[in-house]
């Protein structure tokens, strides 16, 4: 039993010696040096700061990402890398657009310059601005520079077709009139049938000119007076009928279907447009009386020959369509000036049946106020002159 105490103890005595001396005699026992404790690491360079160009390439790959693949800009530059994939077109004014990835759109450069090594399945355009396909550019629609050079490697597929306008010259020489009666490949006897359709059109006015002033020859006189006193008021008030005629009767007509009481109005709708008719000639007849008596006037014929003077209106109304049809069929060089003289007549008649209607307004808008009643005093009968006083008879 006493045996048994002591080991305890003996090892209770010897645990804290080996404790304190255990690496002081693995470390002999080993004969290496205790390593040393290498010096700190200086801190790494701080990474490269972006240019403005990645700053703005970046910003335009995020905003696309967030559009879902449409790209317009304006000013930026835009870069479509090889594993991007824009699914719409892209538009960009004023900065370069370089293509390596697929563009499933349109690509349209306006003041900058398109490089494509990539992908775009539709048409590509630049305006104002050069245009480059590198080697593995494949491109499937049409390709258009306008204003800039395209430059196109070896290896570049494109599947449309392509126009090249470095110079953005425009060839009009080719350009021909071909609206009636101005176009140019019709026959010398069409332009011989037109100018004999004109003298027939002169002769129909004067007779319809004659009928008006036979029947409302006051109305018409009023009309030349006013017309030759007011030219530009009268075309004014012309031009703004004409431009409400329309309107008018469009709102006048959806306004008569849609009353059940209106329906049966739709009938007169032909009465009005003949009333319309008779007022324009009335109108054009006294411009021309009004044209006659300044001829007439300039000429020292003076006279009650009223029927010849309208008719004289018409005819110089008139000449500058006779003279442009008479050397359209002259042909050669006298067909550019026969093209003015047609327009000049054109304006001429226009203004004529403008003026017309105008004047015609004006007098029925001003009847009213013209005519006043007489008054008492200017009613009673004037009082005759007394002569000298003679003797007086009771004398």
């Amino acid at each position: 039993m006493v045996t048994i105490r002591k080991k305890p103890a003996l090892a209770l005595v010897f645990l804290p010696v080996l404790f304190l001396s255990g690496p002081a005699a693995v470390d002999a026992g080993s004969g290496q040096p205790e390593p040393a404790v290498p010096p700190a690491s200086p801190p790494p360079p701080p990474p490269p700061q972006p240019s403005v160009e990645d700053e703005r390439e970046e910003r335009g790959r995020r905003a696309r990402r967030s559009t879902g693949g449409e790209i317009f800009r304006v000013g930026t530059p835009v870069r479509i890398d090889r594993d991007e994939r824009v699914d719409g077109s892209v538009i960009v004014f004023g900065a370069p657009v370089r293509v390596l990835g697929v563009v499933t759109g349109e690509v349209l450069v306006i003041g900058g310059s398109l490089t494509i090594n990539g992908e775009v399945r539709q048409n590509v355009a630049t305006i104002g601005g050069p245009m480059r396909l590198g080697p593995q550019a494949v491109v499937g629609g049409d390709i258009l520079t306008l204003g800039g050079p395209l430059r196109r490697a070896r290896g570049a597929t494109v599947e449309g077709d392509v126009a090249d306008i470095p110079n953005f010259n425009i060839d009009l020489s080719g350009l021909q009139p071909d609206i009636w009666p101005f176009e140019t490949s019709r026959s010398r006897m069409a332009r011989t049938w037109d100018l004999a359709g004109t003298v027939v059109r002169i002769i129909f006015l004067a007779l319809v000119a004659a009928i008006a002033l036979l029947a409302m020859r006051g109305t018409v006189e009023r009309v030349a007076e006013r017309a030759a006193s007011e030219p530009l008021k009268s075309g004014l008030v012309g031009f703004l009928a004409q431009m409400l005629i329309v309107p008018v009767s469009v709102v006048t007509v959806i306004l008569l279907v849609i009353s059940i009481i209106g329906i049966p109005l739709l009938l007169l709708a032909p009465f009005v447009i003949l009333a319309l008719v008779c007022v324009s000639i009335i109108g054009f007849t006294g411009v021309a009386l009004g044209v006659g008596h300044a001829a007439r006037s300039r000429m020292g014929a003076l006279g009650p020959a009223t029927y010849v003077t309208v008719w004289a209106g018409i005819v110089l109304l008139v000449v500058p369509t006779i003279l442009g049809e008479t050397m359209e069929v002259a042909g050669g060089v006298f067909r550019m000036f026969g093209l003015m003289f047609l327009l000049l007549g054109l304006l001429v008649e226009y203004a004529a049946w403008t003026a017309g209607l105008g004047a015609l307004i004006l007098n029925g808008m001003n009847a009213p106020f013209s005519r006043q009643p007489d008054s008492p005093a200017s009613a009673a009968p004037a009082q005759p002159p007394e002569g000298p006083a003679g003797p007086d008879p009771k004398l």
